[in-house]
């Protein structure tokens, strides 16, 4: 099933901008660390990050396996990340939630065409 091309552009673009976000938080964690994260899971982050913009904007021929391998790292982290704020705190970590939903719906985004 494809989305319609409306809203196909749409969710490109707010992926491309979600992935911005995320690069520049964790460029700001290695300059000026704010959380206990440490300096190589930022580094990993920003990798992963790239990867996965690069696959949305370029859409190489291989891109949904190098998204999925870039998106691996993030989700997990921010998974154990949500789950970990839920049991210790009782809350949930937004942020981390939000990572967990779209770096799976952005495998949509590099997927191959199917051609009827």
């Amino acid at each position: 099933m494809y989305l319609t091309p409306m809203i196909h552009v749409i969710f490109r673009r707010a992926m491309i901008l979600f992935l911005l976000i995320c690069l520049a938080v964790h460029i700001a964690g290695l300059a000026r660390p704010f959380s206990t994260e440490p300096l190589w899971s930022h580094i990993v982050h920003l990798i992963s990050y790239s990867a996965c913009l690069y696959c949305i904007v370029r859409r190489p021929g291989v891109g949904w396996v190098i998204y999925t391998l870039g998106a691996i790292y993030p989700f997990i982290y921010h998974a154990r990340c949500t789950w970990s704020q839920y049991t210790v705190y009782h809350h949930y970590a937004a942020i981390c939630i939000l990572v967990v939903i779209l770096l799976p719906a952005g495998i949509w985004l590099v997927r191959p065409r199917q051609t009827v």
